[in-house]
């Protein structure tokens, strides 16, 4: 989840209207330095919860602690299944 948290702040500059193509390419890239195995799957799904999840509710440039929210929000989501 970290690698889609860091790919949306780094990415996405207006909540409302993410270009999420970009979203998408920048978790690509950040998925392919990571020094350990991860689901990728897994980090795409994340991403593109944040991205719905902010889209609808944050106003304007997306704020660090509600791209973390939205993040835990999924953590949270996946665990309790």
């Amino acid at each position: 989840m970290r690698a889609a948290y860091e790919a949306y702040f780094v990415s996405v500059t207006d909540a409302h209207y993410p270009d999420t193509q970009k979203a998408v390419f920048t978790l690509g890239a950040r998925l392919s330095q990571q020094p350990y195995p991860v689901n990728e799957a897994d980090a795409y799904r994340s991403l593109t919860y944040i991205i719905k999840r902010l889209q609808h509710t944050s106003t304007g440039f997306p704020q660090e602690n509600d791209i973390a929210a939205a993040a835990n929000e999924y953590i949270r989501k996946k665990c309790h299944r």
